[in-house]
């Protein structure tokens, strides 16, 4: 009797976790951006870079280094609704921010409302 509960318990296990499947998320914001301000154009010495990863659970990492040392980062979450993407930093002072993802010269930027570049795919 033992075994018959056991396999049935096990049965269920199976049968659950393959009726439970998570949705793919195939956004094209997915990756890796970036901004980086440097001191110099002749040295070329960075200064300071600002950095935000993208995940597919709608989720991320910001990152702001200087000197290639983090000196903040936080999570953040992230929406899009008919292109806008809005990422919000709960936990922090940070306001939301609203950007387009575009193409300008030959690169994918993420842009402000304003036509401001926020960030490059890196």
């Amino acid at each position: 009797m033992k075994r018959t509960y056991a396999f049935l318990a096990i049965l269920a296990i199976i049968l659950v976790s393959n009726c439970s499947e998570i949705p793919e998320n195939s956004d094209p914001v997915l990756g890796i951006w970036y901004k980086a301000v440097t001191i110099s154009s002749e040295t070329n010495i960075l200064n300071t870079k600002e950095e935000w990863i993208f995940n597919d659970a709608y989720l991320g990492r910001y990152q702001v280094y200087a000197n290639n040392n983090v000196t903040f980062y936080t999570d953040f979450s992230w929406e899009q609704e008919d292109g806008l993407y809005t990422i919000k930093y709960p936990g922090t002072d940070k306001t939301p921010q609203h950007v387009r993802m575009v193409m300008m010269e030959a690169q994918e930027v993420l842009q402000d409302e304003e036509g401001n570049v926020l960030a490059l795919r890196e």
